[in-house]
């Protein structure tokens, strides 16, 4: 049997992808991690590095205030949620760096919405950390 490296259940050898969660069991076969840092990197879960709280805005909130908030927050991102609380994107320094290239007097009005990455990929909890 295979243990699926993203949710652990057993699968069959053989078996393409994982009949639990679907993730590709092609690299299965590849030897072991040697060191204790990459063996806790394919054991570990998200849980086990006790994340942060994520800080939210909305896709209206002007992006002059989103970048005062990393700033105060000292933190690097923030999530943007839609009025019914799903996430609909991140916004990252990069995104400031990126996509603002300095024009904050034009730009800072502007909803954060117009510079956010939409649609991020995300992982559960009990996710690998190797999958982060």
């Amino acid at each position: 049997m295979i243990d699926c490296p993203l949710c652990d259940s057993k699968n069959i050898e053989g078996e393409d992808f994982c009949q639990q969660c679907g993730q590709p069991l092609s690299d299965t076969h590849l030897a072991h991690p040697p060191t204790a840092v990459e063996r806790s990197l394919i054991r570990d879960r998200i849980e086990s590095l006790r994340p942060a709280e994520p800080i939210t805005v909305r896709p209206d909130a002007p992006v002059a205030d989103v970048l005062k908030l990393l700033v105060e927050r000292k933190i690097g991102c923030v999530l943007v949620l839609d009025p019914d609380g799903e996430l609909v994107g991140v916004f990252t320094e990069r995104d400031a760096i990126a996509k603002r290239a300095g024009k904050l007097d034009e730009l800072g009005s502007h909803p954060v919405a117009e510079f956010m990455t939409p649609a991020p990929q995300t992982l559960e909890i009990d996710a690998k950390v190797a999958f982060a």
